[in-house]
């Protein structure tokens, strides 16, 4: 087996990914898009854009240095809906506001996001992309057996 693999599997960080594949990741990102009640134009657009991104909702899932998309909830109340381009995770803060995520945006920019008012989407990095890769697999065996 590749080392690569090994590793990844082996890496305590990607325990939370070991319940998806790729069909479900995609299934509860729809379901969130379509609770917000939008446009089926924009969701199908928000949809198409998060297919290597996963839904975050427990904060234990955020990685230092990984790349998110988020959707305000503010703005979802405004009906001013945005999928933001993204960031990376440069901080987790956890204060009596709420939890604070300072991201570092393409320009280099330092923002900081409120987790509890944005939809949060991370990015699967190379090691969580190779085990949902496996996962689908597996899940295809047990369907012919």
């Amino acid at each position: 087996m590749d080392n690569n693999l090994i590793e990844a599997l082996n890496n305590e960080e990607n325990e939370s990914i070991l319940n998806l594949n790729s069909e479900r990741n995609l299934k509860i990102n729809l379901e969130i898009l379509n609770s917000l009640n939008l446009d089926e134009n924009i969701i199908l657009d928000f949809y198409n854009k998060l297919k290597n991104y996963r839904y975050i909702d427990e904060l234990d899932q955020l990685k230092i240095g990984s790349f998110i998309r988020n959707i305000s909830l503010k703005e979802l109340n405004e009906n001013n809906i945005n999928l933001y381009s993204g960031s990376f995770i440069s901080e987790i803060k956890i204060t009596e506001k709420g939890v604070i995520l300072t991201c570092r945006n393409f320009r280099n920019k330092f923002i900081s996001l409120k987790f509890e008012e944005h939809i949060i989407f991370q990015k699967f990095n190379n090691q969580e992309l190779a085990i949902i890769k496996i996962l689908d697999k597996l899940d295809k065996l047990e369907t012919i057996y």
